[in-house]
């Protein structure tokens, strides 16, 4: 799971040079809006935007911390 989410994260390549259903699967990845940010903070160019990048992982974190709190009952 680690590699997999690191490797469409965009760290390694731009996701603008991925074919539309691979892109797709990236703005699904929360790891994507990690290393936007930091390549953002970095570099000062950023692909969607700081307040996105912060956002997105806190939403996906609490949807999933929702979904192993009913799942765990």
């Amino acid at each position: 799971m680690t590699f997999p989410s690191f490797f469409l994260s965009g760290a390694l390549f731009p996701i603008g040079n991925l074919p539309a259903w691979l892109s797709a699967i990236t703005f699904v990845n929360p790891v994507t809006y990690r290393v936007d940010a930091i390549r953002g903070l970095m570099l000062g160019t950023y692909h969607f935007g700081l307040l996105v990048d912060s956002v997105v992982p806190v939403i996906f974190a609490l949807v999933v911390v929702v979904i192993g709190t009913l799942s765990f009952r």
